[in-house]
């Protein structure tokens, strides 16, 4: 029998998917299947997967047109082998991945979750950086308190791990357009165990235009809402209570800075008249539950104080719009200085 499954959803993947798929079935070890989830492709991916002549691959094709989230709850529904991985359609593996992880879950069948050290490559696939380095094991304590602290890079592809544990959390937790989504994913799966990373290089892993950079800021802010209160209930494990506590103000308090700059992007009624302040006060509030201070501020940190006074008349508002339209960073060095 088949020991693993890589699993990959896709809508329009164009020739992204085809180096995705051809680099899935370029794999060293033989001892798998593809499953793809087809959402209702209009560029011609569903023909090209339907003409590839490999049984190893299975397509589910959507009946309707689904949203992102409910093309990847689908996973649950699917048969699957033993192991699992999911993989983004621009993202690829490099051929002994599965070998690598097979002799990874060999040496280490306890794990919860695995994991390889990894390259980020451009939109056109030219070398960016390697992954920061991680340790060989890492306890759930350890590995959420670096996650949290953004010092390991955590993404949707490269984790492997067992169906039967991912049917029994009920899948991917469908926030928002599944931003932060994969954190709460590997924090569920690890919570009472640990992770095993092999040091080899095995995957690609694409930086580019990608959901959370062109996603609505109030779509943003929804998604992180969901994710601290996915946090506040994790917390309530007494193993993860003080990590949790200790680690999580400081990564809300990053990416609600980084929303607040998104926000004076879009005109009042184009943000549904949320304001920087109000988007602050929202989450400097979950931050006093999660840390158990109630004199918890991040208001003072430079990029919401900046923030702050740019939303705070319309003139610095509309000023700061034109700015942007001159002075507009290359994306890649923006998501290099995110990590």
């Amino acid at each position: 029998m088949k020991r693993y499954s890589i699993i990959l959803p896709v809508k329009n993947g164009g020739e992204y998917l085809k180096a995705c798929v051809n680099s899935i079935l370029g794999q060293t070890l033989q001892s798998f299947d593809l499953l793809i989830l087809e959402n209702k492709s209009t560029d011609g991916t569903s023909e090209w997967l339907e003409s590839l002549n490999d049984d190893r691959i299975k397509i589910y094709p959507a009946d309707t047109a689904l949203s992102i989230e409910d093309n990847w709850k689908r996973i649950a529904d699917i048969p699957k082998n033993e192991f699992i991985t999911l993989i983004g359609h621009d993202d690829l593996l490099l051929p002994k991945y599965l070998e690598t992880m097979n002799e990874l879950i060999n040496a280490n069948p306890n794990a919860n979750l695995y994991q390889t050290h990894f390259i980020f490559i451009d939109a056109n696939g030219n070398k960016i950086r390697d992954c920061l380095s991680m340790h060989e094991k890492l306890g759930a304590d350890t590995f959420i308190v670096k996650s949290l602290q953004r010092t390991i890079d955590i993404n949707g592809t490269g984790f492997m791990f067992r169906s039967s544990a991912y049917d029994a959390i009920n899948g991917i937790p469908l926030f928002s357009k599944l931003m932060f989504a994969d954190y709460a994913l590997w924090f569920s799966l690890v919570q009472n165990g640990k992770v095993a990373i092999a040091k080899t290089k095995a995957f690609q892993y694409r930086l580019h235009q990608n959901t959370s950079q062109l996603a609505d800021p109030i779509v943003y802010s929804n998604a992180l809402k969901q994710f601290t209160t996915f946090l506040e209930n994790l917390s309530t494990n007494p193993l993860l209570h003080k990590s949790i506590q200790e680690n999580a103000p400081l990564f809300i308090s990053h990416y609600c800075i980084s929303i607040s700059h998104k926000l004076l992007r879009y005109r009042l009624a184009e943000r549904k008249y949320l304001t920087v302040s109000q988007l602050v006060k929202v989450f400097e509030k979950e931050c006093k539950i999660i840390s158990e201070n109630p004199s918890y501020s991040f208001r003072n940190k430079a990029g919401i104080k900046s923030a702050l006074l740019i939303d705070s008349n319309m003139l610095t508002r509309w000023l700061f719009r034109k700015f942007r339209k001159v002075y507009n960073r290359p994306i890649i060095k923006q998501l290099l200085n995110s990590h």
